[in-house]
């Protein structure tokens, strides 16, 4: 949004204290003024011009005259554009477990069940990770990366949603970050936990690799793919973070033999970091940190800024 500065002239002159004098001046500026006032507004009010160049009023400006423009930070608002084209990107992923279901690899896992016990243990053991991201980490020597991990969530927020606050607002967000949750805790859990962990395992077994350490090398494996695809910040630290998550996700297919357990605890790890993504940017932040947030340089942040339609 561009910001033009208005400059505006004022005029004044001496007035007598005889009264016909004064008169008579009053009348000569009215006649001097009345070629260049700004035209009357439907309700009789003088509307003042949108912008002046320096110069007497009626004559055209001096060629070197510019005006003076100062450009504003964009300010982001909801999108749902942005908000689908987050939600298909993990959904991209599908045709992998597609491929792991034709080739019988068993994606739902050895114990697949579809209950609402199954799904209220996956939605509680969700519980672990939310306690550790809640913790200020970044506070423990060596571990001030951590911080990188809070800028970029916050700005995804930030871009999604906007800061806007009233109740509408709030419920477009809850059912934003109910699709994207939705989105990436299915299609990713069906991926990397479903096809990858059980087919590398199914792997290893057939090579003759210990029974004992599959399920840790097909969990660390299938991790260390995870985190090196959620590599979004300048540092480590957002992949390592992934990595660990995906540790966590692995372990519960691999103790439940159950595919919908990690998918409800990915989903709802990532509900409740968006919903308390948007509540710390708009209500937390003010005004200049949102914008420094917005303006930060993380190679997630420069990329997602220009996918948006905001420039540099």
């Amino acid at each position: 949004m561009l910001r033009v500065l208005v400059v505006l002239a004022a005029m004044s002159g001496p007035l007598s204290a005889a009264h016909v004098q004064r008169a008579r001046e009053l009348r000569a500026v009215r006649g001097r003024t009345a070629g260049s006032r700004p035209p009357a507004s439907a309700f009789g009010r003088a509307r003042p011009p949108l912008c002046t160049l320096s110069g007497a009023q009626g004559e055209p400006p001096p060629a070197d005259t510019a005006l003076v423009v100062e450009k504003q930070p964009a300010v982001p608002r909801f999108s749902w554009r942005l908000v689908l084209f987050f939600a298909a990107n993990p959904l991209a992923l599908l045709p992998v477990a597609g491929i792991g279901a034709l080739l019988h690899v068993g994606i739902g896992g050895v114990a697949f069940t579809l209950t609402p016990t199954t799904a209220l243990l996956g939605a509680a053991l969700a519980l672990p990770l939310q306690v550790i991201t809640s913790l200020p980490l970044e506070r423990i020597p060596g571990l001030r990366a951590i911080e990188e991990i809070t800028t970029v969530s916050q700005f995804l927020c930030y871009l999604l949603f906007g800061a806007r606050r009233s109740l509408g607002h709030m419920c477009k967000v809850l059912a934003a970050s109910t699709l994207i949750s939705a989105a990436a805790g299915v299609a990713e859990e069906l991926v990397f936990r479903g096809t990858l962990q059980t087919g590398l395992s199914t792997l290893l077994a057939a090579v003759g690799a210990p029974a004992a350490l599959l399920p840790y090398l097909s969990i660390g494996a299938t991790s260390v793919l995870f985190g090196l695809l959620h590599s979004y910040s300048s540092s480590p630290a957002y992949a390592i973070a992934a990595f660990i998550a995906s540790l966590y996700f692995g372990a519960l297919f691999a103790a439940t033999g159950n595919i919908v357990v990690p998918v409800l605890a990915h989903f709802t790890v990532d509900l409740v970091s968006f919903v308390q993504g948007y509540f710390e940017v708009v209500y937390r932040k003010t005004d200049a940190e949102r914008d420094a947030l917005w303006r930060t340089d993380q190679p997630i942040a420069r990329t997602l800024r220009l996918v948006a339609g905001y420039a540099e």
